[in-house]
């Protein structure tokens, strides 16, 4: 018994003893505990390898990737979602650490949004609950199950195992460079009839500012030689918008460790179909910072682009040579361009270093000509310009 300010404490034997091996069997729990989940993990690890599938993905009898990771579980095939829209131009993200995919299918008013930790996907206005079973989240991707992925994507599935191919069927019109490129390859074998429908002029007024289109591309790469580690990143930018009553395009490309020097390209410019500017002069349009300029027959060759002043009175829809024409403009990286004469698709170009596409000496023949650009994003985005 011991006296303590007064008061007496009475000491319990043991108790001293018992509580030490309390805390010595808790600390051994939570090791044991740690260690068990660290084991189950690599266990679990070790599962997944064991039903990886190296699958070569094919569409349209074209290969279009030759190692595409995915797993089989039981009967079931389970695909990345994130890896596949990439590889079929679908506007789908995939974020494994949230366990979320969201984007667009073919179109923008057709989102899709999944959600594994709450159990459901909504698509366009719907949302449905799915077997949590059909859904793995692997650190790299969320891998879905075939008859998940088929139902909800315009696409049907084949996976041939002893081939360990993929093929893919769409039953809707993809927006495939590979197609484009097909087509590409047999320019000249269509011969385009002249033919085509006028359409009325619409009024597009300019602004005197407008919120700015941007097209933002940002790439890093890493080597490794020799031992020495380089690191490099590059940063492409494309705007165009309405200013002080013009219309205004900024394009401007740099990069660190890349060996290519900075970019910088500025135009503004207006254009009017009833030769209303520049007073006396009537002039249909003009354009001063990087322009183009046009040739003429015999003397002088249409050139890229250069800083400098144009401005012509000559009508908009007129032919820039007596029996050529020449397009060209900005061209964002990860983007091509078709184009087509009176329906018939007469070129196709990839985006390139300089950012531009140009489309030079095209014929034109007697009666209407009709061209239509059309662009595709790497999103599976479309913009046609008449």
């Amino acid at each position: 018994m011991t006296l303590r300010n007064g008061r007496r404490r009475t000491a319990i034997p043991g108790l001293a003893g018992f509580s030490f091996a309390l805390t010595l069997a808790f600390l051994l729990g939570l090791l044991f505990s740690r260690a068990a989940h660290t084991q189950t993990s690599s266990l679990q690890a070790q599962a997944d390898a064991a039903n990886l599938l190296i699958l070569e993905v094919q569409i349209d009898q074209s290969i279009i990737s030759d190692a595409m990771n995915a797993y089989q579980f039981d009967r079931n095939i389970f695909l990345p979602i994130g890896e596949l829209s990439s590889l079929l131009t679908i506007a789908l993200r995939a974020q494994p650490a949230k366990g979320r995919v969201s984007g667009f299918v073919l179109t923008e008013d057709h989102s899709f949004d999944l959600d594994v930790p709450h159990g459901t996907v909504t698509i366009g206005t719907t949302t449905n609950k799915f077997d949590p079973t059909l859904i793995r989240v692997m650190p790299d991707d969320i891998y879905v199950a075939t008859q998940l992925l088929q139902s909800w994507l315009p696409l049907r599935l084949n996976t041939d195992l002893s081939r360990l191919r993929l093929v893919v069927q769409a039953t809707e019109p993809l927006p495939l460079r590979l197609q484009r490129q097909r087509l590409a390859t047999s320019l000249g074998s269509a011969k385009p009839d002249g033919q085509g429908l006028g359409f009325p002029k619409m009024a597009l007024p300019y602004a005197l500012i407008s919120m700015p289109f941007i097209n933002q591309t940002v790439s890093s790469k890493v080597d490794r030689v020799a031992g020495k580690t380089t690191t490099s990143v590059s940063s492409t930018t494309y705007m165009t918008a309405d200013v002080a009553g013009m219309e205004a395009a900024v394009y401007y490309t740099a990069g660190a460790n890349t060996g290519t020097p900075a970019d910088f390209r500025m135009t503004l410019g207006r254009n009017d179909p009833d030769a209303g500017m520049l007073g006396p002069l009537n002039a249909r349009s003009y354009s001063f910072g990087s322009t183009s300029t046009l040739g003429v027959s015999n003397i002088a060759r249409s050139n890229a682009t250069g800083n400098g002043l144009t401005f012509s009175n000559m009508p908009l829809t007129r032919a820039t040579s007596f029996d050529t024409q020449i397009f060209q403009g900005p061209l964002p990286p990860g983007w091509d361009v078709e184009l087509y004469f009176n329906d018939a698709l007469v070129g196709y170009q990839q985006s390139r270093a300089d950012g531009k596409y140009v489309f030079a000496d095209q014929q034109l023949i007697f009666g209407n000509n009709q061209f239509r650009l059309v662009f595709h994003g790497p999103q599976g985005q479309v913009r046609v310009e008449k």
